[in-house]
């Protein structure tokens, strides 16, 4: 992901789903002095845990940690909020809705990363009936709209989807 943020230049990355912060502070240190981590985080208790651990680094003064579902949180960002780039990796049956609140709030040419999207070999609708991998599903098929992005898989693992908004 540094490398990503590092070629398209980031100044500014929205991040869904902080957990302890460890990919807040990966992004951050991507970032020129001048840039900024937005990162959205639902669990109050993690949320609190992420706070702790990125107050202790010195890239803490790129990081702003929000609390509450991205859902509500996002569309209270304001229509002057355009990120460079956006690393999702939250709850994976709420990708799709994740996709349609960001879209508007991703600059052209911008970038979504998104995290375990071939749901650690579970991505096989005709064997799985985990509501999630639907979901997650439905987010591969939306990113293959080539009039909205170009998209690719990295086949990690759990899977790596890099997508640019046309």
């Amino acid at each position: 992901m540094q490398v990503l943020l590092r070629m398209i230049q980031a100044k500014r990355v929205l991040e869904i789903g902080t957990l302890v912060g460890y990919s807040t502070l990966w992004l951050a240190s991507a970032l020129p002095d001048d840039g900024k981590v937005t990162s959205i985080e639902k669990s109050e208790n993690f949320h609190i845990l992420a706070r702790a651990n990125i107050s202790q680094s010195s890239l803490n003064k790129k990081i702003e940690l929000l609390c509450g579902d991205a859902l509500d949180v996002i569309p209270t960002l304001g229509a002057q909020s355009l990120f460079d780039a956006i690393f999702i990796d939250a709850k994976k049956a709420d990708y799709p809705a994740y996709l349609e609140k960001i879209y508007d709030y991703l600059k052209p040419n911008g970038v979504i990363l998104a995290d375990n999207t071939l749901r650690f070999g579970e991505h096989d609708l005709t064997t799985s009936d985990n509501p999630a991998t639907a979901s997650m599903h439905k987010f591969n098929m939306m990113l293959a709209d080539e009039n909205r992005f170009i998209t690719t898989i990295l086949p990690t693992n759990s899977g790596l989807t890099i997508a640019v908004k046309v």
